[in-house]
Order: structure tokens, then sequence, then C-alpha cells
């Protein structure tokens, strides 16, 4: 550490002499002495001396505690006066310098040394404590924080810098005022409970949330902390260190509320899909847009499917006295005409300003309308209809309400569109059905009316083939041709009436005795067995599982099976036939043939109407598997078929099981 150095300024030098060695032995640093104030101020500017011993009477213009003042101000060395004066005007006069020493000549070389150690030490801590001031002030009025010091009469007595960034207001326009002219008055009662636990509780920081009037007339949420420093002597006062986070409220609230109207939409959702009635679904959301955005009232409208572009109004909550229900209003007009051409949501705070509304609504109902918010309803890019708000009960429609109308024109186009789509399948139905039941009218009378003309055709026709000496070979030719293509025109009838009865007809499942019922088949297929000399194996017969079902539908699945099995067998065909019960409560009944199987292709097109086994090799009519399909779904079960290509097809049917039955149903 370098030595202490020390300027020395004494006009009588045998003195200055003196001091000097006084000061060398002591250990400090004499780079100087000066005879006069003027010649003090040159050399403490010129040398830096850590301390200047001063006299005070000096020869010249400037004494002393001239030099001394100038000193101090002018470079802040620490001045100690060295005089043999001691009377009340030069102590005064010294006084007034604050000197960091004072010493009475003569002196005593412990007494010299004490006075300038104390005066350096205090110089030092001076300067530290400046220094400190400085950052404490720099910090003070760089800080956003607000800090300020009120007394206990809650009069404010100090205010930051920051005070003008964060409320607006110079500090002094606040100092010397009460804190509650800032403070909002509602919350006055708590703040006074606040104060009084801080006036009971010193040096303890208690933590405050008051909103504060803003210059500007706003309010800003302060959030911070109060200690009581009223007895701390470098303080005397409650000081108040705090922040404004109204932006932080205002976004924590925004979250919240947009939150609430999430779980709103949630459980919205529900109560709108809950009913596929398309009014009803109107009518829930109509109330639910109106509740929720404190609206007078509210209508939907929606695009005319026709082209025309037009809007019809399809609810309106509550319903006016004219009411506007079906209204059409043209393409564009109006405030919601607007917004289906537009697309865009808007807010009209004053329709009398607004050159898109239409008077004609209000001059139907009598409705006084002021103010509207109306949103498009989309499915993709296209407007299907508008959501319409009217008349804000309490202030006026904002960017808030806006949002949350299109959120829920979001959930109300859905709704909207399910129910329309339900109500056109519902239309389809019955339109399917009813066209069903006129073509199975049809087809029934239809075949019955051809049943016995055709009939009389083959009868004629075998007739008159059983005298065939009356004909010639081409002739009799033509005769058995006649009756094949009769026959073969009954079978269709048979099959067209059967078709239709199985559609019509309710039948009670009964227990099947399928071994009668493969005989009645049989018999029906002798000619064809015969004249394909075809094999037929039936697997135990006598351990087939009971089934339910109807047995002359029945006997028309296996005629079909067969009949199919032995055209298309292999040659000379060999089918199988077996049963089985499976762990699902249906027993398995099914016919093999050795045929050259069908592909995955071929396998997809079978059990649909005009459908033939064989499209090329085979003519048909094509109704049979249809047939099967239709008898066997009617009776409870499923049909299918197992093939490939070269190792011949397995057809099945699959039939509810007695034995898991408690009881018969019908079909």
């Amino acid at each position: 550490m370098p030595p202490t150095r020390i300027l020395v300024v004494e006009d009588e030098s045998v003195i200055a002499m003196d001091v000097r060695t006084r000061l060398i032995r002591l250990g400090y640093v004499v780079p100087a002495v000066a005879a006069s104030g003027v010649a003090a101020l040159q050399k403490a500017a010129e040398l830096a001396p850590d301390a200047v011993l001063m006299d005070i009477v000096l020869k010249g213009d400037m004494d002393g505690v001239q030099a001394a003042e100038q000193i101090t101000e002018r470079f802040g060395i620490p001045v100690i006066y060295l005089t043999a004066h001691s009377d009340d005007n030069t102590l005064q006069r010294a006084r007034i310098t604050e000197p960091f020493g004072y010493i009475l000549k003569p002196f005593e070389d412990r007494e010299l040394h004490t006075t300038i150690e104390m005066a350096l030490y205090r110089h030092r801590m001076e300067k530290q404590l400046r220094a400190s001031e400085a950052r404490f002030r720099s910090l003070i009025e760089r800080s956003n924080d607000v800090i300020a010091i009120m007394d206990a009469d809650r009069v404010i007595r100090y205010c930051s810098p920051s005070t003008t960034q964060v409320l607006g207001y110079l500090p002094g326009d606040m100092v010397g005022k009460s804190l509650f002219e800032f403070l909002m008055p509602e919350k006055a009662p708590m703040t006074l409970e606040t104060i009084r636990q801080i006036l009971q509780q010193p040096e303890v920081a208690i933590p405050i949330e008051w909103p504060v009037r803003h210059r500007d007339s706003s309010w800003r949420t302060m959030l911070g902390h109060v200690t009581n420093l009223l007895d701390d002597p470098a303080i005397l006062g409650i000081v108040i260190n705090c922040h404004d986070v109204t932006e932080r409220h205002r976004a924590q609230e925004a979250l919240q509320q947009h939150n609430r109207d999430l779980n709103w939409l949630n459980q919205l959702g529900p109560t709108l899909t809950a009913t596929l009635d398309p009014r009803q679904v109107a009518e829930r959301l109509m109330q639910a847009l109106v509740e929720s955005i404190g609206a007078q009232g509210g209508s939907l409208w929606l695009v005319d499917r026709s082209g025309t572009g037009d809007l019809i109004c399809q609810v309106a909550y509550p319903d006016p006295p004219g009411s506007i229900v079906n209204l059409h209003l043209k393409a564009g007009e109006g405030v919601v005409g607007w917004v289906a051409q537009s697309g865009q949501s808007t807010i009209v705070s004053k329709v009398s300003a607004d050159r898109r509304f239409s008077s004609a609504v209000d001059a139907r109902t009598g409705f006084h309308t002021a103010s509207v918010l109306a949103v498009p309803l989309r499915v993709q890019d296209q407007v299907i209809g508008v959501l319409e708000a009217i008349n804000k009960q309490q202030g006026e429609f904002d960017a808030h309400d806006q949002t949350l109308l299109e959120m829920l024109s979001t959930s109300a186009t859905i709704a909207i569109e399910n129910a329309r789509l339900v109500q056109a399948l519902r239309q389809h139905a019955a339109e399917l059905q009813a066209r069903n039941e006129e073509l199975d009218a049809f087809a029934h009378t239809a075949a019955h009316d051809l049943k016995s003309p055709v009939s009389l055709i083959v009868g004629f026709a075998e007739v008159l083939e059983s005298d065939a000496d009356l004909f010639s070979e081409e002739q009799q030719k033509v005769l058995r041709s006649m009756a094949k293509s009769g026959r073969k025109m009954n079978n269709i009838i048979e099959e067209m009436l059967l078709l239709a009865g199985v559609r019509q007809q309710q039948v009670e499942l009964q227990p099947l005795d399928m071994r009668s019922i493969l005989a009645e088949a049989h018999k029906r297929l002798v000619d064809m067995t015969t004249q394909y000399q075809a094999e037929i194996i039936l697997e135990r017969l006598t351990e087939w599982p009971v089934a339910l079902g109807h047995a002359p539908w029945v006997e028309e699945v296996w005629v079909n099976y067969l009949s199919n099995a032995i055209k298309y067998g292999g040659q000379p065909p060999r089918i199988e036939l077996g049963a089985w019960e499976q762990p699902d409560a249906f027993v398995h009944f099914w016919v093999h043939d050795n045929g050259p199987g069908l592909s995955e292709e071929e396998q997809t097109r079978l059990f649909t109407p005009f459908t033939r086994l064989d499209q090329v090799r085979a003519k048909g009519h094509g109704l049979g598997l249809s047939i099967v399909r239709r008898i066997v779904e009617k009776l409870g079960g499923q049909v299918g078929v197992e093939s490939q290509v070269g190792q011949g097809s397995t057809f099945y049917f699959n039939l509810p099981s007695i034995t898991h039955s408690s009881h018969l149903p019908s079909a």
C-alpha cells in the first residue's frame, strides 16, 4: 500500500519545516509545502495529495479557511486545520467548511498522527457512502419499480423517478398528498386494515396488491410489499415498493376467460348434438348464444340450397310477435347478407349509421335493432349460413364476443350439418322403403299374372310334344325348346314370388328337420342329378346339430346350392354336404363341389342379384344366390363361399342353433 501523501500549507517556514519533519517521522510523505492559499490550490491541483494540513492564518488575499473551502469543493481532498487560533469567530468560520480535523498549536506527534488517521478514515467512509448512495440513486432512478415513502399519517413524503414511467405522475405531483387520493375508493377499508397491520409490525414486509389511479384516470394493479421503517433514523417512514402487473393480470383474466369459454363450448357440444332435429338444434343454439353473450336476441339464417343465394331465417330467439321464421332476405341484403357474401364476421355498434343494415326485419316484427354481431357458418370454404346476436344488454359487442360467437359457430355448423344429413338420410330411407314396397308389389303382381299364361303355354307345348307323329323333326325340336323355355320362365316366376315373399313375410323360427328338407330338395333335383350323373355325399347326416329356421325357405337354399354345384361342378360332379355346431351359437352348413373353383374377384360378386357363378360358360337369370342371401339373413344367419382356383368351392350358410336359444325368435 503506497504511503499517505500530505500537503502542508504554512506561511511560517520554521514551523513548516518542523511539521514536515514530524510527518516524515510518522511515516507520511510530504510532496510539497505551500506558504499561501493560492499556492495551496495550485499544489493540490498538481499533486492530488491524500490530505492537506492547513494553517488558518495565511499571508495574502486568501486565508486558510478560504483555501480549504475551495480545495474541498474542487478536489474533494480532506482538510485538517493546524493553527494557534482558537477564538469563537475563527472556529465558526472553520466549522462552516466542514473540516476533517482541527489541531491547536502546540501539539504532540501522537495528536497529529491520530487526527490525520481519523480524518483519512472518515474521508474514506464518506467516499464509500457517496458511492453507495450514487449506486442506490442510480438503481432507484432506473428501476421499473415504484418506491415511495409515507409517514404514519399516510402522507407521501418521497416518490422515485420511476413513478413517472409507471403511473404518469411527476414525483412532485404525489409528494405531500395522501395515499388514498390515488387508491380506488372501494378498496379503502382493505387498505386501512393493511396499514394498521403495518404499523403494528415494524420492519416486517407485508405483501400488497393495490389498484392505483394512473394520471390518465385508468387503474393500474400494483403488486409489491410495504415495510414499516418509522423507527429507522435513516428512513423515518413507511416504505412502499411495488411494480405494475396490470398487463399480467389482463393476460391471466383473458386466459381464464378463454378456459371458461372452452369449458362452456365443451358442455354445449353434447347439448347441440343430443338431438338430430334441425329445428331443435337451432333453438338450443340460439338460447346458448343469447345467454353467453348477453344479447337481447339472436337469429340463425341459412343459405337457400336452391342456388339463389337468399338467406332464410330458421329460428329467432326469443321469437318476436311478428315472427321472422322462414323470412327470406335476398343475397347481400342486410348485415347477415353481407356476412354471407363476404364470409367475414362483423360488429355494427350503431346500425342506423351503417348502410349495410336493412330495416325490413324490424318493420315486420316491430323490434328495434340498435347493434348487431354476426359471424358466418362455414363448411370447409363454403358459407352455409349466419349467426346473428342483436343488442348487447350491457355495454357494446366487443372482440371477445366475436371470438366466442365464432367458436360457437364451429360447433353450430357441425350440429346443423349432422341434423341435415340425418334428415336427408331419413327421407332417403323412407323414399327407398316406399320404392322397395312398390317394386315388391309390382314383382309379385307381375309374377302372379304371368304364372297362369306361362303354365298354359308349357302345358300345350308338352301335349303337342307327346303327339310326335303329327310333326316333323324340326317342329318337334321347336316344341321341346318352347317347353324348356316355358319351364325356365316358370322357375323365374317362382323365384320372383319367393324373393318378394321373403321380404314381406314374417315367420316364426322352428327347429329344422334337415333330413326331410334335404329329401324334398333332392326330389326336385332328380332329373338334373340324373342328367349330370352327379354324386351327392351326405356326411353323417344323422349327427347334424339342429338349427332354427323356416323349412320351406331353407329348402330353397339347399336347392340353389345343390343345383349350382351340379351345374358348375366337375365332370361328373361330386358333391359333399356337411354340418357342425360353431362356438358362436350357430350351425354351419356347407356344400363342397369338385368344380374349377373361383377367383377372389369372382367371389366378391356372388350373392348379388343377376350375378351367376360363371357368366361365360352358363346362361341363367342370376336370382338364385341373391335369394339364398335374402333368406338366410332374414332367418338371422350369414352366407359365404370359400374357394381356390382348381380346388373346387365350398358354399355355406349359418343358422341359429337350438341348443343356445332360450326361446324361438321370429324372422
